[in-house]
């Protein structure tokens, strides 16, 4: 069973991008040289820097490595109310992941949460 673990939040780049761009080493660098046994990358605003899609994904990138690509507005909503829809689109991605962690209680203890933003 890996026993360290890391959930990296990262906002640079989605799946799609890497992938046609040939840059997975950036996925696999998160490893660490093998220091990580398993990475869970989290793009909580994937929508924003190109995905069409309005749902959350779940990407099985290797065995030792799961992406989540979530989205700034879940909603078809108007406009006027992108902050509402905001606010809900982030907590429907924070009640997903507190799911998968509970869910899998024995086996996603992080030793790091690690994040590229500035912020």
């Amino acid at each position: 069973m890996p026993t360290r673990r890391l959930m990296f939040i990262d906002m640079a780049y989605t799946y799609a991008v890497v992938k046609a761009k040939g840059h997975e080493q950036f996925l696999n660098a998160r490893h660490s040289g093998g220091y990580f046994d398993f990475v869970c990358g989290v793009h909580p605003l994937a929508d924003v820097t190109g995905k069409k899609s309005r749902d959350i994904e779940i990407i099985d990138f290797t065995p030792r490595q799961l992406l989540v690509e979530g989205v700034a507005f879940a909603k078809p909503w108007p406009r006027f109310l992108n902050p509402l829809n905001f606010i809900v689109s982030q907590a429907i991605l924070v009640r997903l992941l507190a799911r998968m962690i509970r869910r899998n209680r024995y086996h996603w203890f992080f030793a790091l949460i690690h994040s590229t933003a500035d912020f």
